[in-house]
């Protein structure tokens, strides 16, 4: 499993991208990736607030399946925070948006030495403690790089 307490390595894996790298399945461009997980990474920082867009039962149900089990993101699986039509960048560039993900990460385990107890809502799996957030980005980021080939 992808760690990303491990801030070096995951910089490492990152460090492989290219501008033009294609991906082997779905439409994202290495740079909306990596934006795109540095916004998953805020909404568990306590950067952003994301609504929970299940009912707790549904939450429970979907955090069984995914978090508690060794079940990793399916290809092509379609985030509900992915607007539809074509995607945006945020940076100038890739290696601005890298930059953005680390401070990302960093930011994410400097909030939760700050709020050991906190949970932001995953707007599928509802309120999730750091623990899970582990887990979730994780798998997240663990399918993102399997998606550019850089595992």
């Amino acid at each position: 499993m992808i760690t990303i307490s491990n801030i070096d390595e995951t910089t490492d894996r990152l460090n492989k991208l290219q501008a033009d790298s294609k991906p082997l399945w779905g439409g994202m461009t290495p740079q909306h990736m990596i934006e795109h997980l540095a916004a998953t990474l805020k909404s568990s920082n306590g950067k952003v607030n994301l609504p929970q867009r299940s009912t707790p039962e549904e939450a429970e149900a979907i955090k069984a399946q995914i978090i508690y089990t060794d079940m990793e993101f399916p290809m092509g699986i379609k985030s509900s925070t992915i607007p539809d039509g074509p995607l945006v960048y945020h940076h100038p560039d890739l290696a601005t948006a890298v930059d953005e993900l680390k401070a990302e990460l960093a930011d994410f385990s400097a909030y939760y030495n700050e709020n050991p107890d906190a949970m932001p809502a995953h707007p599928r799996f509802g309120p999730l403690t750091h623990a899970e957030w582990l887990i979730v980005h994780g798998k997240h980021f663990k399918h993102h790089f399997k998606q550019f080939d850089i595992l």
